[in-house]
């Protein structure tokens, strides 16, 4: 029997455990989720289903538009169950068949966790990360499709003749051009707390399209490279893999303190990315083409770097009568009973709104949408 768990809404997160049941040692397994839409509203709902021997998990990134991580809500509940029955690949092909036609794209990274065996099956395309933690330290980081990664040379892949060739090569072959234009480009450090600028060529180009990931599902029928498959034999001990969107790598080091932690949850990760994009948070620039980034804190005086000027917005939606339609409000006030006095855009008003009839949401448009999916081995 088959258990789906997939989270709703930001800071709603989902844990349950599952215990091995064929050895003496009883690992439990617990899988925690999160996500906050907080810029397009564009990434893949984190979703997993578990077995008694098996956890197989999916975390996506969509940009260019909706539709392609729309497709992949409606369908993961099927897109995990292939994944069960027959790989990550498979599953992985069923992504790229579903978002097929859509104009838009998704980063896409999925794993399959074997209890039992304790072996871990990662496949992605693009910026989609997995990284994986033990004893306090990073024992697998998925390569990314980025230009960084791809210029280094990394990654290998099959030629139209079959021969082993980088995918720098495969993308040549393919057609796909290396956009020469540089831009400033965001690398968190590893002490969480500082953030370099690095200049340097981001985009992968076609005709029409320019992306930062050079494989992806979804985009029509343009070119692309093959997804990422890699197979790891996790040593005995405890453990835990973090699945994560771009709205967490772009502010958060694979080796930050925060993704080390043994025992950390999806939420934690999520509310410190939120963090780090829309608060005063990273130590001044001290890269002089980049201290005019630096901004006071009103709160503290202190100097920091901003890395996003744009404000936190919240947009607030409530019911205009019990089971009646959401409309848009220009205020609402929060009284002791935990009710809610609103109005309305068109000044109408409505008082003691209970909490599930209302709606508060909250953007900001200079940072990114966050997802993570959090599994621990104990």
């Amino acid at each position: 029997m088959f258990l789906t768990q997939v989270s709703k809404n930001c800071g709603e997160t989902q844990e349950t455990p599952i215990k091995k049941q064929r050895t003496l040692s009883k690992p439990t397994v617990s899988v925690s989720t999160d996500i906050c839409q907080l810029c397009k509203g564009e990434d893949v709902v984190p979703a997993f289903l578990k077995t008694e021997t098996h956890v197989a998990m999916l975390v996506g990134d969509g940009h260019g538009g909706k539709e392609a991580a729309q497709t992949l809500n409606q369908y993961s509940d099927k897109i995990l169950k292939t994944v069960l029955e027959s790989g990550v690949e498979d599953g992985m092909r069923m992504c790229v068949e579903l978002c097929q036609f859509t104009e838009a794209g998704a980063m896409v990274v999925i794993s399959l966790y074997s209890i039992v065996d304790r072996t871990l099956e990662v496949v992605s395309k693009g910026d989609a990360s997995c990284t994986v933690y033990q004893g306090g330290n990073m024992i697998h980081e998925q390569p990314h499709h980025s230009r960084q990664y791809v210029d280094a040379g990394g990654g290998t892949c099959k030629s139209d003749s079959g021969k082993e060739i980088s995918w720098k090569e495969k993308a040549a072959e393919l057609g796909i051009q290396m956009r020469l234009r540089e831009y400033p480009c965001m690398d968190p450090q590893p002490d969480g707390r500082t953030m370099l600028v690095d200049v340097r060529p981001e985009y992968f180009n076609w005709t029409v399209n320019q992306i930062a990931g050079c494989s992806f599902v979804g985009h029509l029928t343009i070119a692309r490279l093959p997804a990422c498959k890699k197979n790891l034999e996790i040593p005995p001990g405890p453990f835990h893999l973090v699945m994560a969107s771009d709205g967490v790598s772009d502010v958060m080091h694979p080796e930050d303190a925060v993704l080390k932690t043994h025992a950390v949850r999806a939420d934690k990760i999520v509310a410190e990315a939120k963090r780090r994009w829309t608060t005063p948070f990273f130590n001044p620039s001290e890269q002089e083409a980049y201290e005019g980034n630096n901004d006071i804190d009103p709160e503290t005086g202190k100097k920091y770097l901003a890395v996003n000027s744009r404000q936190t917005m919240k947009n607030t939606r409530a019911r205009w009568k019990t089971d009646g339609a959401f409309y848009s409000c220009s205020t609402y006030k929060l009284n002791d009973d935990g009710t809610y006095d609103v109005v309305f855009i068109d000044d109408d008003t409505r008082a003691s709104v209970p909490a599930d009839e209302i709606k508060i949401v909250e953007y900001n448009s200079g940072a990114d949408d966050i997802s993570v999916l959090v599994m621990t081995v104990e």
